[in-house]
């Protein structure tokens, strides 16, 4: 269904019928149900809405008939006096806002017509009670009916609705620093210094050690979807670090701790940067962005020991890599030489080592010869290749034989692949919806149900960012897992029937997107030599190989060849990974 955003000005929502309690009377003058408001919906229900912390949403209640009729706001947001102000996203506007806030113990009303100053984050409600002595409903937008409830003991007909709104306050970014656990220091903005001299704390440690910083950002209360952590050289002024997370859609950043090691010796600063995005797609009409440099300096000195830290890992470009507790000094030509490199238990000789771009902390072997996912690698070195750091006083000691970690590398992101983004998309989407009936990953799966008449019933998700990108010469294996209910759709296979029967000719599709050449076509039923399993979850793999692309769409079809074709599928845990399986 389009979605239809009108900002602070009335939408009609509702259409009015009044009828016994016993039987339908066409609608009467005496008790109807209607309501105006100002809502900004991120869904199509009429009952949802945004707005920002310490701007207003206006509701008029149109009804007729009622015996009683009350608003109920939450403690903490505020009823405002007439004339309304202006309602504009900025500070002047919200401050002229709060100076026509009502009382704070002014949380009912009976008036008509209200606007509410919302504060409370990151969610609050407004509530609608009415009393008719007649029962009342409508149809909302989105082609549900809500109706009055009988109320036995007063004889009355009530309706009793709540609007919920997601409330976004102002990014205020904060971050905090520990020492296993102990914190150091922490700073939001707008606190004062943490040193009581005015001068910037310093925090000396040995290069190779770590420390842990974590973001104490009101991002319950803002929800940004973007946040960049960085390190800043307090000397030059350059970025020489930053790890960034992103969220899709309606997800948004959650508090994370980041541990650090320091592999070069110098003067640091730590800085924390955060984004909402404004998009009308994902109906968050306003963005927001704060950045905060902390007020302490984390100086670092000469270490001892060079050493290997973490797993020996290769690359999606077969390089294998080995990262130390130090920047490392330009290897000589003759390094190579010095590492044993075995593949399926024979030996593979490296052609080249080099520092990673952008880690010189991290060295790359490079193979004289294809590896695959499914060999087993492993790795030694000498000790006696003059592997040093400008950051420790000693070179890189022994390294006993190693197995590589080999690249497997998911391409899609868990709130993608569990379908938590997932939703309708083109014809029929009321039979498209998320469900818990059925799972397999995470808490729910996409249900597409499609009826007998309808040609198809279609869901997907679309990248805003982080698409996939598939490489050109590479062939990647695409899964997805689906439950066919037998109980609710399609018969069992043994009970298919033929023709133009029910359930009769039915395939199922995964499309990559922009790529309308390909598409993982599934025949679900149609005749027992192809008839899947069904009421349990089963895997579907296919094989991509028309790189390159940048995957922009993921879209699901159950389609029907037979007019009667009649399904309820689920589908859940989808992957896209590189296929490099040794010949």
């Amino acid at each position: 269904m389009k979605k239809i955003h009108i900002l602070l000005s009335f939408i009609f929502l509702g259409l009015l019928v009044s009828c016994q309690e016993d039987e339908y009377e066409a609608p009467s003058s005496h008790s109807t149900l209607a309501w105006r408001t100002s809502l900004i919906s991120d869904s199509d229900d009429p009952l949802l809405a945004n707005t920002i912390k310490g701007n207003y949403i206006s509701y008029s209640d149109h009804s007729a008939g009622a015996i009683e009729h009350y608003w109920y706001i939450n403690k903490g947001d505020r009823f405002l006096k007439a004339p309304l102000p202006e309602n504009k996203f900025n500070d002047d506007s919200r401050a002229a806002i709060a100076r026509a806030a009502r009382s704070e113990n002014d949380t009912v009303s009976t008036d008509k017509a209200i606007a509410v100053a919302f504060y409370n984050t990151p969610v609050s409600s407004v509530r609608l009670y009415n009393v008719y002595k007649d029962s009342v409903s409508f149809e909302s937008v989105n082609g549900g009916t809500i109706s009055s409830e009988y109320d036995e003991e007063s004889g009355k007909w009530i309706v009793d609705k709540t609007f919920q709104v997601n409330v976004f306050d102002t990014i205020i970014p904060g971050l905090r620093i520990l020492d296993n656990g102990v914190e150091i220091t922490k700073y939001s903005e707008g606190d004062e210094q943490t040193n009581d001299s005015g001068e910037e704390q310093i925090i000396t440690l040995d290069a190779g050690n770590v420390i842990s910083f974590e973001d104490i950002s009101n991002v319950f209360a803002s929800r940004p979807h973007y946040r960049k952590w960085f390190l800043i050289d307090n000397v030059t002024g350059d970025t020489v670090r930053k790890i960034e997370n992103e969220t899709f859609g309606n997800a948004y950043i959650q508090p994370v701790t980041h541990d650090i090691m320091f592999t070069t010796v110098g003067e640091f600063k730590t800085g924390i940067e955060l984004k909402r995005i404004a998009d009308s797609e994902k109906n968050i009409f306003t963005g927001d962005n704060a950045n905060l440099i902390l007020p302490a300096i984390v100086k670092v000195g000469q270490g001892t020991n060079l050493s290997l830290i973490g797993n020996l890992t290769e690359t999606i470009d077969e390089e294998i890599e080995l990262t130390f507790n130090g920047d490392l000094d330009a290897p000589t030509a003759d390094l190579k030489n010095h590492f044993t490199v075995n593949v399926n238990g024979s030996p593979l000789a490296v052609a080249e080592t080099r520092l990673k771009d952008g880690f010189k902390n991290v060295l790359q072997l490079i193979m004289s010869d294809k590896i695959y996912q499914n060999d087993v690698v492993t790795v030694a070195y000498d000790g006696a290749g003059n592997l040093t750091s400008p950051a420790h006083s000693t070179e890189a000691e022994v390294i006993a034989e190693t197995t590589v970690e080999m690249f497997d590398k998911e391409y899609i992101p868990e709130n993608v692949a569990n379908m938590d983004l997932f939703g309708p998309w083109w014809r029929n989407a009321a039979h498209v919806e998320l469900s818990s009936e059925q799972f397999i990953r995470g808490t729910q799966s996409l249900k597409i149900a499609i009826e007998p008449g309808e040609p198809s019933a279609e869901g997907g998700y679309t990248f805003t960012s982080n698409k996939p990108e598939l490489l050109a010469g590479r062939t990647y294996t695409v899964k997805y897992k689906i439950y066919i209910d037998t109980q609710n759709g399609l018969p069992k296979p043994s009970e298919t029937p033929t023709g133009d029967d029910p359930s009769s000719l039915l395939d199922f599709q995964l499309f990559l997107l922009n790529d309308w050449g390909y598409s993982a076509t599934q025949v679900v039923q149609g005749t027992p030599e192809t008839d899947l399993e069904t009421d349990k979850w089963i895997t579907i793999e296919r094989q991509y190989t028309r790189g390159p692309r940048t995957i922009e769409k993921l879209w699901f079809r159950a389609r029907a060849v037979s007019k009667n074709s009649k399904a309820v599928i689920y589908v859940d845990d989808i992957s896209i990974k590189e296929y490099d399986i040794r010949p």
